[in-house]
């Protein structure tokens, strides 16, 4: 059973015994970042005329709805959705992106908004995104709902997560203003231990993982940020 609300109404609504909540059900970005060297480039860079790939449009030619739909069985990863649901997620995360995209307005990605152009550049200089749920077209692609609002696309060869979920023996440092260690994963600034220039080779002991964020430690005990534009897999 699935029970439609509009997306401007907030509070808890119960039908027997399902309770649903809808207080935090906004496009919003909830920050978490607490500082230090997990900022990347927030917000995405806009225009530019490079051409290129884009993330195309899949054919789905239906519109989106306006409002929130809620299972009773509601979903929690895109890998539960099915076409035509959404979610939103609890734990926000970044994209990076890798080829042009757009952002759209709607579901279906026919409203383009928003270009962000990554062709040509360099990772440090790439666009990032905020992402904040998911959602299935009728046909069942997905897509990714991001903070400035709209949809883009999940194709793996346009966004990729701004975090490694992997653990390499050694990184390079790649960031243009080099990269900060720190006392604890939660890499508070003022928890800095020591600033490495770009060019470091860093020892990694393992990968400290909450929920689609990433630390890692180094054999020296201390933390870094696994942000793709700050560090980079040293393959020697």
């Amino acid at each position: 059973m699935a029970i439609e609300f509009n997306a401007d109404n907030t509070g808890d609504y119960s039908i027997g015994d399902l309770t649903v909540n809808l207080t935090n059900v906004k496009d919003k970005d909830n920050g978490g970042n607490n500082g230090g060297d997990d900022g990347g480039n927030n917000g995405g860079n806009t225009g530019g005329n490079n051409g290129g790939n884009n993330e195309g449009n899949n054919g789905d030619n239906n519109t989106g709805g306006g409002s929130i739909v809620v299972e009773e069985n509601e979903p929690t990863t895109p890998g539960e959705l099915q076409p035509g649901q959404s979610v939103t997620f609890k734990h926000h995360y970044k994209l990076m992106v890798n080829k042009n995209i757009w952002r759209h307005r709607d579901v279906q990605m026919t409203r383009r908004v928003q270009r962000f152009s990554a062709n040509g550049r360099k990772r440090v200089d790439r666009p990032t995104l905020t992402v904040i749920g998911a959602a299935k077209t009728e046909k069942g692609t997905l897509r990714y709902k991001v903070a400035q609002g709209g949809y883009v696309t999940a194709n793996k060869k346009f966004v990729v997560n701004l975090y490694y979920m992997g653990t390499p023996k050694t990184v390079k440092v790649i960031g243009k203003y080099g990269l900060n260690s720190y006392k604890t994963s939660e890499l508070y600034y003022k928890d800095k231990v020591k600033h490495y220039k770009k060019g470091t080779i860093l020892k990694i002991k393992k990968i400290d993982t909450r929920h689609k964020i990433t630390r890692y430690q180094l054999t020296n005990g201390k933390y870094i940020s696994t942000n793709k534009q700050l560090i980079i897999w040293d393959k020697k």
